[in-house]
């Protein structure tokens, strides 16, 4: 059946962007994650014309300009891990999103590589999810101000 056929290359390509340490979406828990394995995994990442490096790459300034922090941190991660980029490569990344998205928006990020270099230091030691109470909101930082 195509539709299974297609549900099967969204996870295939599911596997490969985020590996085995995510969670497997079950298509039949709703309409939103049956259309995402189908249309975001299997038609949109499993395209040709941009590698998987590529497409994290445009994820990450998406992620980072939206104030998701914790998502970006998954891209980096998951990028460091396939070798899709360095650590080096991972610090440029976060000079050109605050240069496009604003120094303070990306600042929670600032301090991920310096963290990933210490884990790699460390023999390998995560701590994923480290930065995901960081939020990249300008909202959210402005009503903590107010309040204070």
């Amino acid at each position: 059946d195509y539709d299974a056929k297609r549900i099967e290359r969204g996870y295939e390509m599911y596997r490969a962007v985020y590996g085995d340490d995510m969670p497997k979406p079950d298509p039949n828990s709703s309409l939103y994650v049956s259309q995402m394995m189908r249309h975001l995994f299997a038609e949109t990442w499993g395209r040709e014309a941009l590698s998987v490096r590529d497409r994290r790459l445009i994820i990450m300034g998406v992620l980072a300009a939206s104030g998701q922090a914790d998502k970006v941190e998954i891209q980096f991660r998951r990028a460091q891990q396939l070798g899709e980029l360095s650590l080096d490569e991972l610090e440029e990344v976060v000079l050109q999103l605050a240069a496009y998205c604003g120094w303070g928006m990306v600042s929670p990020l600032s301090m991920l590589v310096p963290h990933m270099r210490a884990e790699a230091a460390a023999g390998g030691v995560s701590t994923a999810g480290a930065f995901a109470h960081a939020s990249m909101n300008p909202s959210q930082k402005a009503t903590i101000h107010e309040d204070s």
